[in-house]
């Protein structure tokens, strides 16, 4: 096996993950290297959505509303923790 083990933060990511469904979970997972923690936005470079949502099969916005809703039910979940 060549591959680092996973750092704390890539296992509690990938355990937050497990509270969304599959379809939610990857509109992040693709989404994660375009997010901005300072702003808590995504910044697509130009075409670069359409790009990422046509390989999940879906429109941009679709992927948009994933992302969106993903995120509003990760803070409701972790909040109640």
């Amino acid at each position: 096996d060549t591959e680092p083990p996973p750092t704390t933060e890539h296992s509690k990511l990938d355990a937050v993950l497990e509270l969304l469904s599959s379809d939610e979970a990857e509109a992040l997972r693709v989404s994660l290297p375009w997010y901005q923690p300072e702003t808590g936005e995504f910044a697509f470079p130009r075409g670069e959505a359409a790009r990422v949502a046509a390989s999940l099969g879906i429109t941009p916005e679709a992927l948009r509303q994933r992302r969106c809703r993903s995120l509003k039910r990760l803070q409701s979940l972790l909040g109640n923790r």
